[in-house]
């Protein structure tokens, strides 16, 4: 598993921590939008290209922070 610059192992399905997202969520009452789950997370420091990985998932509602990993896009491979 790969760490970020801060340290904090990635998962497979994005460049975001599992601790790093659960910040950018907190205070999201699931099940929520995805418009919501954006919302919450700008407003809890994601950056810009997270916000709009939100915004433009495949799906219009989230049932917990869980799904909202899964729907961000995997990281490009690098091998």
């Amino acid at each position: 598993m790969q760490s970020n610059a801060q340290g904090e192992p990635r998962i497979d399905q994005g460049n975001y921590s599992v601790s790093t997202l659960n910040r950018y969520l907190t205070g999201t009452t699931f099940p929520a939008s995805k418009e919501e789950v954006a919302s919450n997370a700008e407003s809890n420091g994601a950056t810009q290209e997270l916000v709009s990985q939100i915004r433009n998932a495949d799906t219009e509602h989230f049932g917990s922070a869980e799904e909202v990993m899964q729907a961000l896009p995997a990281p490009p491979d690098v091998g």
